[in-house]
């Protein structure tokens, strides 16, 4: 499963250990990353995705200030 948590900080500073998507996840995973900044859905073609490599971060803690002047979407897919 993979979800995406949206703030809107001017200044985030944490601390986490970074992974390697599986190959199974990251079609999923460019997807939701495409959607966030594009308006239309994104297909990929699937001999491609194989050839990107995508990482994800655990975060183990963040701290953040000075939130900016938007609303605070909490997405879960």
């Amino acid at each position: 499963m993979i979800r995406l948590f949206l703030h809107c900080y001017e200044s985030v500073v944490g601390t986490g250990r970074v992974e390697i998507v599986l190959e199974e996840e990251k079609e999923k995973a460019l997807t939701l990353l495409m959607n966030h900044y594009h308006p239309v859905s994104v297909k990929f073609n699937p001999k491609f995705v194989h050839m990107t490599q995508c990482m994800k971060i655990i975060v183990n803690d963040m701290t953040a200030n000075v939130p900016c002047q938007r609303k605070i979407h909490w997405i879960t897919k």
